[in-house]
Parts: structure tokens; C-alpha cells; sequence
């Protein structure tokens, strides 16, 4: 997928990303290969990926959580007033449902009978959380073709890995042992996770690490 200059300049304020050109691109492909119905982005931050995916599907349901206290944490703590800042500089604040719940709290989603297309995985990168928010949005996801997107994914033989990634692998690998998925590298940091009881639906990308 193409993506603006223009589009890109007004996400630079806000994003967190290695390689912003080409993680974008990757989260914006991966939710085209979908219906494209409603996106669950767990971990708001400045929410330059739930703007962007606002921007570019307009008529897709945008939901996005942060904690309740957003200084609470040691994962890249911000002001609440700061939360969702792009949904606001990018005028796309009233497409995005902003929840302020702990993420271990997913399930009372589950029990409303809420269900996703993609689901972005971009919070606490501690091992454990990352595995609780895997097992929880697993059970979120509207179907075969609906996955998850983890990001801050490295492998463990990868030399000079951010440590910051170090959990989430650990959760990922652990993920994959107790549920039917498989997974993809895509760019920078981004790792697909899609269910293994269907075809692949992006077999023109990378191969799985």
C-alpha cells in the first residue's frame, strides 16, 4: 500500500516506531487483508497507529485501550492529557472509541461479545503482560481471517536486539506453544500472528521466522 507524504508527515509527531515508513505500511497492508470492519489497538500512546488506520479505512470501527493511570507504568509513561493525541491533531477523535482499562481486563470485551478484525499488541513488553494480552485478544478476533499484530518483535538469534524485545519474544514463543497460530516477520519490529486452521492469507510475504 502507498501511503501520502502528507499522510506520514502529520503521524511523524506521534508515532513510536523503528521504521516508520515501512511499519505503517505493514499495519496498513495487514488490515487491508482483512474485511476491515473494526480494529483493536491495545497500548493508545499518541495513537499514530489507530490515527492512521482512521485515516485510511473510514468505515472501519476503531477501539483503543490504555490504563486508567498512564504514568502507572515503566512502558514509555505519558500524561493522560497526552493519550490519543494524534486522534485529536489529526481531527479523527470522534472515529476512535478510547477505553482507559488494564489490558488484563480484555474480557469484559469477550463477554459483550465483541470481536476483531486485527488486533495491535503494543503495550507492556514485559513477558508476562504480553502473553495475558496474546491469550486475551486471541479470543477477541472475529474469525480465521482476523490476526494478531505484535510489535517490538525480535528473534532470540538476532545480534544486538533492543532489550525491550526481549519480553515479548519470550510471550510470543510461549503464545505460539498453547495456541493454533503461526507467525510472520514483517517490517522493523512488526510480527503477524495468524490462526494455522486456515490458509495463509498473505503468502506473498515473509517467509515465518
Amino acid at each position: 500500500m502507498v501511503i501520502a507524504g502528507e499522510l506520514l508527515d502529520r503521524l511523524m509527531p506521534f508515532h513510536c516506531l523503528l521504521d516508520p515508513v515501512a511499519e505503517f505500511r505493514a499495519l496498513l497492508d495487514a488490515f487491508a487483508g482483512t474485511p476491515a470492519r473494526s480494529f483493536l489497538e491495545i497500548g493508545t500512546h499518541r495513537g499514530a497507529t489507530s490515527a492512521a488506520i482512521a485515516l485510511v479505512f473510514p468505515a472501519a470501527r476503531i477501539v483503543t485501550v490504555d490504563l486508567p493511570d498512564s504514568l502507572r507504568t515503566v512502558w514509555n509513561p505519558l500524561p493522560r492529557a497526552e493519550v490519543g493525541a494524534a486522534h485529536r491533531a489529526l481531527g479523527v477523535q470522534s472515529r476512535v472509541e478510547q477505553l482507559f482499562m488494564d489490558s488484563s481486563e480484555l474480557w469484559r470485551l469477550a463477554a459483550r461479545g465483541e470481536a476483531f478484525d486485527m488486533i495491535f499488541v503494543d503495550a507492556d513488553h514485559s513477558s508476562e503482560a504480553v502473553f495475558r494480552d496474546l491469550i486475551l485478544a486471541a479470543d477477541l478476533l472475529t474469525g480465521p481471517t482476523a490476526f494478531l499484530l505484535v510489535h517490538d518483535y525480535t528473534g532470540a538469534d538476532e545480534s544486538g536486539r533492543p532489550s525491550w524485545t526481549i519480553g515479548v519474544q519470550q510471550a510470543v514463543d510461549r503464545f505460539l506453544g498453547v495456541r493454533p497460530f503461526r507467525k510472520r516477520r514483517l517490517a522493523g519490529l512488526m510480527l503477524l500472528l495468524e490462526p494455522t486452521w486456515t490458509s495463509s492469507a498473505f503468502p506473498e510475504w515473509s517467509t515465518p521466522a
